[in-house]
């Protein structure tokens, strides 16, 4: 992803007011910011490459962050897949599910995001790379090479929690300043 898409990207986010639902977000996973951009970055596009219904992955996958229907039903079957900042916020709930199935490490979490946590313990106890299960073989390089695109197109205060914002696992909120 170049600098110009990020921004691309990001503008979009812009206009459709998400910016708050993605700091929201982090505050309550200790996810970075770009790093939640980068997610659903790889997902929709930020919602550029979503159908007008909001769906993908013919017909599975729903709104910004590709929730599958069939892992996340009562999400997404009370929840309009046009409802991006719910999305955007589900998608960042259910990665930081994946980050403890983990142990804190990102690149399994995101990996596990798209191919399940099961495929990418299997990988991980075969001694392969985490992304050889997900689709392209890359999605967490590639979701992270997305990230820090966004990171050098967004605000400082914008593309990570604050430094100095202890992580203890309990739930967190925090309100950033405009």
């Amino acid at each position: 992803m170049t600098t110009l898409q990020a921004q691309e990207e990001l503008s979009t986010a812009r206009r459709l007011g998400l910016l708050d639902a993605y700091r929201e977000a982090a505050a309550e996973t200790g996810i970075d910011v770009a790093i939640l951009l980068g997610k659903d970055s790889r997902e929709s596009r930020l919602t550029q490459a979503l159908s007008p219904s909001c769906t993908g992955d013919s017909g599975f996958g729903r709104g910004i962050s590709q929730i599958d229907s069939r892992f996340y039903p009562v999400f997404t079957e009370t929840t309009d897949p046009c409802n991006h900042a719910a999305y955007a916020k589900e998608g960042a709930r259910i990665l930081a599910e994946r980050r403890r199935d983990f142990g804190g490490r990102i690149r399994p979490a995101l990996a596990a995001y798209n191919a399940g946590t099961e495929g990418v313990r299997g990988a991980l106890e075969e001694g392969r790379d985490v992304d050889s299960v997900t689709t392209g073989g890359d999605y967490s390089e590639d979701v992270l090479r997305r990230a820090d695109a966004f990171k050098e197109v967004l605000p400082a205060r914008e593309a990570s929690l604050p430094v100095g914002l202890l992580l203890t696992g309990a739930a967190l909120t925090y309100s950033f300043t405009k």
